[in-house]
């Protein structure tokens, strides 16, 4: 049985490739029919259709033909849903081609979870018989349970750490707002009066403000109008968003790090207990870098207007994210969806 696995370029095709090895053995054990497998993988992104979804249909024949394989699992980075429960694996025994989505196996014990996925899509494709183009085989992860794998899962593939130097600006406006606060003593005094808890609300308002500006600033927010279902377009913003959001929290701990580093490189303890009228102590020096921080996280947001707004979607979203939403983009900007007869 020739068995060609399409993956994704970036984390899918790296995952299938790490498991490549040993997935033969394992679709012996875990596939009702028995067999040699002789299994091939290719890293390629198939296209998008115009709404942004992957349609094996156009390609799955050519595919088969061009590399001679019996049966095809396309292991994408795209999320896929059957209404609100998401899709793990989309066989599509007709076409000899099943789908698996990663998103769905959310971000632990992955190399398991996609190697079962594979077997669960092959055996499936196995079992159908002679079924026709339209038959499908769904296997879903349903409850709030499978949404917030779903989620993370994509957070994870927009892989929001890169975020943080590819915010160069803001993160120079942010470190020269900290430093203000480490070099003026007006700063370590407010910080010294402020309670743990008024200093964890100026630390949220000056994340929310950043990530709120990254969002309207470069247009990240993608347009519910542009969707027939309403459900997915919030899935698609709340991953978008929640994956700034933990640039952002990165971008700021970092910036709290060099910033007590700083200060206690620059502040005596001596200087900074005869500014606060009393001995010095090692919390002070981590509260006035928190409110330091903090300002300069608000200074940052400002920052951020100096970079790029594609460099900021690159390092954003992952790589068929960004194609998903240029083919909608494309999509809602062509001329018979602007005089609305495109839906």
């Amino acid at each position: 049985m020739r068995l060609g696995i399409v993956a994704d370029p970036g984390l899918a095709a790296r995952l299938v490739q790490s498991v490549a090895k040993q997935l033969p053995s394992e679709l012996r054990e875990q596939v009702h029919q028995s067999g040699e497998y002789d299994m091939e993988v290719v890293v390629r992104s198939l296209p998008l259709n115009e709404d942004g979804v992957l349609d094996v249909s156009a390609t799955a024949a050519d595919l088969a033909r061009e590399h001679d394989w019996d049966l095809t699992v396309v292991v994408t980075e795209l999320p896929r849903r059957d209404g609100t429960r998401p899709l793990v694996v989309d066989a599509q025994p007709g076409l000899r081609t099943a789908i698996v989505s990663l998103p769905a196996l959310g971000v632990v014990r992955l190399r398991a979870r996609v190697t079962a996925a594979i077997a669960r899509a092959v055996s499936e494709l196995r079992a159908s018989g002679e079924p026709s183009e339209d038959t499908q085989v769904f296997q879903t992860s349903s409850g709030l349970l499978g949404r917030t794998r779903l989620l993370i899962g994509m957070i994870r593939i927009n892989r929001p750490w890169r975020l943080v130097p590819s915010l160069s600006s803001a993160m120079a406006a942010a470190a020269a707002t900290a430093a203000f606060g480490i070099f003026y003593s007006s700063i370590w005094q407010m910080a010294a009066s402020l309670s743990p808890l008024r200093l964890s609300l100026i630390s949220v308002m000056s994340i929310a403000a950043m990530v709120t500006w990254l969002v309207a600033y470069n247009r990240l927010w993608d347009p519910p109008s542009r969707y027939h279902d309403k459900d997915q377009a919030l899935l698609y913003n709340v991953a978008g968003i929640s994956s700034i959001l933990v640039g952002v929290t990165l971008m700021y701990i970092s910036l709290y790090v060099a910033t007590v580093v700083a200060a206690f490189t620059v502040i005596s303890w001596e200087f900074l207990g005869s500014t606060l009228e009393r001995p010095a102590e090692f919390t002070d020096y981590l509260v006035l870098s928190w409110l330091s921080a903090s300002m300069g996280t608000i200074a940052g947001a400002l920052g951020s207007s100096a970079e790029d707004d594609d460099d900021i979607k690159r390092a954003t979203f992952g790589n068929r994210e960004r194609e998903r939403r240029n083919a909608r983009s494309d999509n809602a900007n062509a001329p018979e969806n602007r005089s609305g007869q495109g839906h």
